[in-house]
Parts: C-alpha cells; sequence; structure tokens
C-alpha cells in the first residue's frame, strides 16, 4: 500500500489511528520495570512468557461503496495473533511493542505500552467486544438467537453483530433509527446511515413479489481487470474445463506471466463466498496451488474469468441478471442436509 500513489493519504490513517490509540486510552505508557515485575511473577508461578511484548501490525483498506466509489482511505492497528500465548496473553495483562514510525520514550524515558482495551488481533477479542454489547440489546428488550449468538431480535427489528460492526434490520427505517438512538445512550457508537449492501460491499436490488439479488460489479470488474487480456478475451459458458483435472503438474510448464495467483484466487473466493456459489468448486480446485502454480493452473484460473466475462452487460443490451438470486418461501422452513460418512 505505501508503494501505492495514494501514499500519503494512508499514512494520514495511520497517524489518525495511532492518535485514536492515544486518545481512547487503548494503550498507556508505563514505565518497562512495571513490565518486567509483572512477568516475574508469572514466572514464580511457573508461567514462562516467549514474548513479553506484541508486536502490532497494521491492516490498510480502501473502503469503497458496492459500486466501487471510494469511501475513506482505512489503517486498523492490529495485535500479532501468532505470538499470543495461552496463559500468558489471554484475560491478563497484555504489552506491546510501539507501531513502526511510533517513538514513545522521546524523553529518554524507559517506557513500554500497556493495552487497556480491546484491540483486532487478539484470539479472545470477538468475545470481548461481544460482551458489553450484549447487555445494552437485552436492556432493550432484545433476545439472543439459539442458533447464532451475534443476532439478537424482537418484535420488528433483528440486529446482526459482524466483527464490531452491527447491522440493523427493521420494517420501518424510524424502528431503526429508534435502536440506533437508544443504543447510543448506552455504548459508544458511529451511525454510519449505510443499507447492508454498502456495509459489506454487495449490492442489493428487491425485486418483484418479495425476491431480491445480490451482486458485487466492483468486485467482478476488479477481478476481471487482475489478469491483462482477459476483458478482451471471449467468454466461457461454464467456470471449468469438464475435461481437466488439475493435479500439482510437478514437471509441467513453468508460469510466463507476473499477475498474482494468490491474489486473484483470493478475490474469487471472496466472490463464492458471498454471490457466486456456483464458482465453489472451480475456486477450491486452483486454490489447491497457490503455493507453486504453474502454467496449467494459470489456464483454469483464465478459465473462471472468462466465465465470469458473461456478468458484463454487452453494448447496447440491458445487463445480465447476475449474482445470487433469493426468493424467500415463508410457507417453507429450512432444510438443512447433512453428510455424515
Amino acid at each position: 500500500m505505501l508503494q501505492q500513489p495514494d501514499r500519503e493519504e494512508f499514512e494520514q490513517a495511520v497517524y489518525k489511528e495511532v492518535k485514536h490509540m492515544f486518545d481512547k486510552k487503548v494503550w498507556e505508557k508505563v514505565p518497562q520495570s512495571e513490565m518486567m515485575a509483572y512477568y516475574n511473577t508469572l514466572r514464580r508461578a511457573s508461567i514462562n512468557v516467549q514474548k513479553k511484548q506484541l508486536m502490532l501490525i497494521l491492516s490498510f483498506k480502501r473502503k469503497r461503496h458496492a459500486a466501487g466509489s471510494l469511501v475513506k482511505y482505512k489503517a486498523r492497528l492490529c495485535c500479532h495473533d501468532s505470538q499470543q500465548q495461552w496463559g500468558a496473553h489471554v484475560k491478563t495483562l497484555i504489552y506491546l511493542l510501539p507501531p513502526a514510525g511510533v517513538e514513545i520514550n522521546t524523553n529518554g524515558e524507559d517506557l513500554v505500552l500497556i493495552l487497556r482495551k480491546n484491540l483486532y488481533g487478539l484470539k479472545d477479542a470477538g468475545r470481548t467486544w461481544w460482551e458489553p454489547l450484549s447487555g445494552p440489546h437485552e436492556r432493550l428488550g432484545f433476545k439472543k438467537c439459539n442458533s447464532d449468538q451475534c443476532v439478537w431480535r424482537k418484535e420488528g427489528v433483528v440486529i446482526i453483530a459482524y466483527v464490531d460492526d452491527c447491522c440493523i434490520f427493521a420494517n420501518e427505517k424510524h424502528e431503526a433509527d429508534k435502536v440506533v438512538k437508544a443504543l447510543d445512550g448506552e455504548i459508544d457508537i458511529t451511525d454510519e446511515g449505510k443499507t447492508i449492501g454498502e456495509c459489506q460491499e454487495v449490492k442489493v436490488d428487491h425485486n418483484r413479489y418479495g425476491s431480491f439479488r445480490m451482486y458485487q460489479p466492483h468486485l467482478l470488474s476488479r477481478i476481471i481487470k487482475a489478469i491483462s487480456g482477459v476483458d478482451k478475451a471471449n467468454p466461457h459458458t461454464t467456470p471449468a474445463n469438464p475435461t481437466v483435472q488439475l493435479n500439482k503438474d510437478i514437471d509441467g510448464q513453468e508460469r510466463k506471466e507476473s499477475w498474482s495467483y494468490r491474489s486473484v484466487i483470493g478475490m474469487l473466493h471472496f466472490l463464492v463466498n458471498s454471490t457466486h456459489l456456483e464458482l465453489a468448486h472451480s475456486v477450491h480446485q486452483c486454490a489447491r496451488f497457490c503455493e507453486t502454480p504453474k502454467a496449467s493452473h494459470k489456464r483454469a484460473v483464465k478459465h473462471i474469468l472468462r466465465y465470469l466475462l458473461t456478468t458484463q452487460p454487452a453494448e447496447g443490451k440491458e445487463p445480465p441478471k447476475y449474482g445470487l438470486n433469493v426468493k424467500p418461501d415463508m410457507n417453507r422452513g429450512i432444510e438443512v442436509y447433512v453428510d455424515v460418512t
């Protein structure tokens, strides 16, 4: 990200994120001697801590609307989850290394950072966020769903928690606004006023007779443009060649093109999980060879992208109704089939 033309915007986002951490007292500066005394106590309890200070990593994202327009540049500081140690970094005091480029010992002091609030990347971060969120919902009359503890409901309103975001569904907008106002008095929230499609970068079109369509035009465009020349190729009617079975192809021809195989597979996975379930098998087969993809694997990925060309509107014609088309049937329940083998 910091080698892209919009580097300055991301640098401003990093400054804003670090400032927010200090302003909201997510962490505080304490003497290093305090940290050493704490770990000496753990050592006497036969708990050997391998990492005294967890590393912080930055996650960057250009947040966009489903149509592709830029919303904002986002920089998120996260704990390095692979450095956490059970019994030492879960539900206990956590000390942090300062973020890259941030100097905390400006006056020659011997200081370290101690985490005071929840932070992305911690193994128990999801539950730590869920616990204070659940109380206000229940005080407002919402009940947790038995099958999914991140769903609360009461008559006419449903709230779904997605990490630290909440989506509110209501029969009328004023009902959702009422819930937002009530929650704002309980916890620190920001009402972004987005539709569900804008939150997840998935467009939702409501059609006649109660059906709706979910699709991702911007992501589709990004995937197709990720490999030069694909947008000019002839489209395929299927996502895979039924006569080809992929394998490691150890002695096969090497790839000669420089596009990122792993990155394209990552975008395709997101597409599969959201709106294009028919790609699941084809993408899974290609994803097995991200480590050392050969020319045969490259051709398979290109085949998927040429299939996605069928989602693009032809000149002078109506755009095709691609994506996930859903028509709820209120007279039927959900049927679940389990493979017990």
